[in-house]
Parts: structure tokens; sequence; C-alpha cells
């Protein structure tokens, strides 16, 4: 069984099998009330976030920390680390190289990572909703 984790710019953090991902994106939609707020969830799960987005998701994590009342499941909070360190991480790289390595959810093990990262941009923009993510496939 393959690993999945985040990335963005030049880290990557496994977060464990595809069915924890998923459970981890279900407890966050039940969370979630914002129409915006879970439509950037879902970009994160099915896609990739737009270099524009990444303040979009960075308040997003911030607001799930910071919000007493969801009571957020701290077996989780590994996951929203490794969100926020791929957000920086990937802005520090387009700085530093001008090219833009997206925050997604991608395969972690080897030789699968390096299928999972040749994938072209286009090919996550043509998902449609009935299209499972790359890394549950």
């Amino acid at each position: 069984m393959k690993n999945v984790g985040f990335k963005g710019g030049s880290s990557m953090f496994e977060v464990g099998t595809p069915a924890e991902m998923e459970e981890f994106f279900n407890y966050l939609r039940g969370k979630l009330v914002s129409r915006e707020d879970l439509e950037i969830l879902d970009r994160l799960y099915r896609k990739y976030i737009a270099y524009d987005d990444l303040d979009k998701v960075s308040q997003l994590v911030s607001s799930l920390r910071s919000n007493p009342a969801l009571m957020l499941d701290k077996k989780y909070l590994k996951n929203l680390d490794a969100i926020e360190h791929c957000i920086e991480s990937a802005k520090v790289f387009y700085k530093n190289w001008g090219e833009y390595v997206p925050l997604k959810v991608g395969v972690t093990d080897v030789p699968y990572y390096i299928d999972d990262e040749r994938l072209p941009l286009e090919l996550y923009d043509a998902l449609t909703n009935d299209d499972p993510p790359f890394w549950l496939r």
C-alpha cells in the first residue's frame, strides 16, 4: 500500500495511508461551515493549491487551531503542522528559485513518488468532482 502526505516547495511530510488521509479530510469537512473554506479544502484534497491561495489555506489552518468550539482532535495537529510547513516551503522556494512547487497531497513512497512528481498540473486541473484524486489511484 502506498503512503501519502503533504508536499510543497522542497518539503514533504508523510501522513500515512490514503485511508488515513481521507479520514483527516472527512473530519475537517465535518468541522467547517464556510463554503469558501470547504472549497479550498476540496481543492487541497483533489488537486493542488495555487500560489495566490496559500494565504487562504494558512488562514484556514490558523482558524482551525484557534477556534475552541471546533474541539479539534489532537491527532490531526501534526497534519496541520505539515500543511503550514509546506506552505512556507512553497513560498520560500518560489522566492528563491522563481518556480512554484505547489502545496498538494501526494504519494510519498519511492518509486511512486517520482511518478507523482512528474504529473503536470494540467492533469490536476482537468479533474472533475467525479474523479478521484491522483493520490487515491
